[in-house]
């Protein structure tokens, strides 16, 4: 497999370049074609391990839980990936390659694993030589005291006719570990206290009244910083308010402006094809493909009183040097539009000036309030990220010394983009859990009138609810994926596309139901023989929203006979469901979606205050006020106000394969203080 962007030829469409790429000839120069030596590493006994360290820091306590935890002893030793091997491979020129195999799910060789592996060769008149050096924080599972690695050396020459010959270590060397070094879980818990990595508490401004264009008085940001904390002073932001707008400036400077790029229509439509849904200029849904190019970045989430920053409704404004605006609103399930379905336009200006003298390019932008907030007053507390990106482009050939000010030899990088951030996000670019904050004076504003430009949610088909004819057929291949029973013989079961079944008989014979929608049925919920629920998701359109799902709320008074459509293609993906009694029930799914009713579902209202992005699975109340959700990423969150707001409650796994974390699937409480919560590979709490 190769990177696609590396291989795209100009002028050829998607279907012209597979056909080239398909036609490639095989390369005539590679470590493995070469002669080389490889070092295979297998894991064999894990040792003292001190994974249970690393979500330490989640604790309410973490010093007082650290002095009582103590790594897993060698006595518990075991084999940990029985046929997984990493490979490193070296040539008598130095060039290296390394490859991890996976055994799981039949075998994947993975050319991705980074072991940050030097090598050094050496020729000689009798032959060459090579010195490698692995480190050891590449290799999982962490390596610790008293682990135990299998290492085989091999030398592979080939012959005159091409063919290999491959000769190799007669058995296996197997290396004790007997350094206590306090590694992998304990080092990242203790760089999480320190704050090394999350947990930095975000910057604030609070911005100034003043007139248009009139940038004197202004709220200053004099720098921006990259991830790993170096910061420059090469981008200046300015920031005020008047009574219906915010305005922003970046000040950029550049080592020569000849080094810009940015991407226009007409070379999108020679790289695609007119027409081609990718064609969206800068409204890219790919992560690959065309570079956006040089651009700065403004993130907003106007409200954050009311709602988490996951929920509370985020925009983005994207200005490149030749002034070309990308608008776009993320509502509170975390779905957003793609334009041009429909062409929203919040009215923004945006003007681009570019000082050759000084090789320095200004933007400045004129966002209305009535495009950002509900009608009413504005609110004081606002989410706000800066994002310049240097085009790699750009950063290819831009000194290092030039932008940070030291003496740094080289430049900036060597292919990758360079991103510099007011507040900087941990891992995702336009994650709002770490956006700064912003005050605004709300007295100093006018109140936004009814009729304002701000979008609702983003649809979730282009054309709305789709109401399918019968879809009367066999199911029975179809996957079920949940059961409800109120007693020894009526139950029901659900899933397929929008397939529910019903017994009378304890499940002897089953009949379907009809419910005239085409979802998956992920969840169904009885409390009597009369009433019950049923709620899952299908993709959106690619037309209307780039990521994510939508999701179906299925209700019925009768048993079954007719179901009712009580929420149809909004929101995101539902997948747990679970009702006290006729009136009061609650739905979570996708992007930290939670749903309530209080009325047996007519009316159903979104938990705007659910701090997390993490799909929910399963939801469970033992009464009105108290309940608990679980779901991706070992997430756990508990209410105490009928789910109007959570709290996590850290939870890390025992058993994480390879490190990751895992999925909890299932949760059920019989008191207050008694529950369990089931998840992966196992895991019981």
């Amino acid at each position: 497999f190769a990177a696609f962007k590396p291989l795209r030829h100009e002028g050829l469409t998607p279907g012209q370049e597979v056909k080239w790429a398909l036609d490639l000839k095989k390369p005539s120069q590679s470590v493995l074609l070469d002669e080389c030596v490889v070092v295979w590493l297998t894991p064999v006994g894990v040792g003292r391990d001190w994974s249970n360290f690393e979500q330490i820091h989640l604790a309410p306590e973490p010093e007082k839980l650290r002095s009582q935890l103590k790594p897993r002893p060698a006595s518990a030793n075991r084999i940990f990936m029985d046929g997984a091997y990493y490979f490193v491979a070296v040539n008598p020129n130095g060039a290296l390659l390394d490859v991890f195999f996976d055994p799981w799910g039949g075998g994947t060789m993975s050319p991705a694993w980074k072991s940050g592996t030097k090598a050094t060769s050496t020729r000689t008149k009798e032959g060459w030589k090579v010195e490698i050096e692995v480190p050891w924080n590449s290799l999982r599972p962490t390596v610790g005291k008293d682990s135990e690695w299998g290492v085989d050396i091999g030398h592979l020459r080939r012959e005159k006719n091409g063919q290999a010959r491959v000769t190799r270590t007669a058995g296996t060397t197997l290396v004790h570990y007997d350094l206590d070094r306090n590694s992998g879980g304990f080092r990242i818990a203790r760089e999480m206290d320190a704050g090394k990595a999350e947990g930095m508490a975000p910057p604030r401004i609070e911005l100034v009244a003043a007139k248009p264009d009139d940038w004197s008085n202004a709220t200053r940001i004099e720098r921006l910083t990259d991830r790993s904390g170096r910061v420059s002073d090469r981008t200046k932001v300015r920031l005020m308010h008047d009574a219906s707008n915010l305005y922003v400036r970046f000040e950029c400077e550049e080592q020569s402006l000849e080094h810009l790029t940015a991407i226009t229509r007409e070379e999108e439509d020679k790289a695609y094809g007119i027409g081609n849904r990718r064609t969206n200029f800068l409204d890219r849904r790919e992560s690959w493909g065309l570079g956006w190019g040089d651009y700065v970045e403004v993130l907003l989430s106007p409200d954050l009183s009311e709602a988490d920053p996951y929920h509370a409704g985020s925009f983005q404004f994207m200005v490149n040097p030749f002034g070309f605006l990308l608008q776009r609103h993320h509502d509170s399930f975390g779905m957003f539009t793609v334009m041009p379905h429909p062409d929203w336009d919040s009215g923004t200006k945006v003007k681009v000036e570019k000082n050759r003298a000084d090789n320095r390019w200004s933007v400045e932008l004129v966002i209305p309030f009535s495009a950002l907030c509900e009608p009413g007053q504005i609110p004081g507390r606002w989410g706000l990220n800066l994002h310049r990106c240097v085009s790699a482009d750009n950063a290819r050939a831009t000194d290092s010394a030039w932008m940070w000010r030291n003496q740094q030899e080289g430049k900036l990088s060597r292919g990758d983009e360079l991103n510099l951030f007011w507040s900087v996000p941990a891992k995702v670019i336009r994650d709002p859990a770490h956006y700064g904050w912003m005050e605004i004076n709300p007295k100093k504003t006018k109140a936004v009138a009814r009729g304002g430009t701000r979008p609702g949610p983003a649809p979730g088909r282009v054309s709305g609810p789709v109401k399918p004819a019968s879809l009367k057929r066999d199911r029975s291949g179809d996957r079920l994926a949940s059961v409800s029973f109120v007693d020894k013989t009526h139950g029901w079961a659900a899933g397929g596309l929008g397939t529910i079944l019903h017994t009378s008989d304890g499940g002897v014979t089953w009949k379907e139901q009809e419910t005239r929608v085409h979802f998956l049925i992920e969840k169904v919920f009885f409390i009597d023989r009369r009433h019950g629920w049923a709620v899952g998701g299908w993709p959106r359109d690619y037309e209307v929203a780039i990521k994510g799902g939508m999701g179906v709320i299925l209700a019925t008074t009768d048993g079954g006979k007719t179901w009712k459509t009580q929420l149809d293609s909004a929101g995101g993906w539902l997948t747990g469901l679970t009702f006290l009694d006729q009136v009061n029930g609650w739905a979570v799914g996708e992007y930290g979606t939670v749903w309530r009713t209080q009325d047996g579902g007519d009316n159903w209202s979104q938990m705007r205050r659910v701090p997390t992005p993490a799909w929910l699975y399963d939801v469970h109340f033992i009464d009105k006020q108290r309940g608990w959700t679980v779901g991706r990423f070992e997430t756990v969150m508990s209410t105490g106000d009928g789910g109007k707001s959570w709290t996590k409650q850290p939870m890390p796994a025992l058993r994480r394969p390879y490190g990751l974390s895992l999925n909890f699937r299932a949760v059920r409480f019989a008191s207050p203080s008694e529950g369990w919560i089931v998840g992966q590979h196992g895991n019981i709490f």
